[in-house]
């Protein structure tokens, strides 16, 4: 790992179930509402990313993992960005939620 790479993980449970929460990721209404403004996606291995927000933010990746409702993997590199960064959701039903964990 070179010094230039951080690593950000967050954990919390949600009270809503994978397939929920899954499908707030791979949906472009759902994303829309909760994440920015605007998005076109393809939530396949190897599809598409774009998401972009009315301050002029955007960004651009694909998707490199799919687990219907358990996990996905993409790649995000916004405007200005030097570098490509990675992003892991994985999904795990805990009780009357579910375990979100993004790396």
């Amino acid at each position: 790992m070179s010094a230039d790479t951080q690593t950000l993980t967050f954990q919390e449970i949600v009270k809503a179930e994978p397939e929920a929460i899954y499908y707030a990721f791979t949906n472009e209404p759902m994303l829309n509402q909760w994440l920015c403004n605007d998005s076109r996606i393809n939530a396949s291995k190897d599809g598409r990313l774009y998401l972009y927000w009315n301050q002029g933010y955007y960004t651009a990746g694909e998707f490199t993992e799919v687990e219907e409702n358990k996990s996905l993997a993409f790649s995000w590199r916004g405007k200005g960005e030097p570098a490509v960064s990675h992003v892991a959701v994985s999904l795990k039903a805990n009780g009357d939620g579910t375990q979100v964990h993004i790396t």
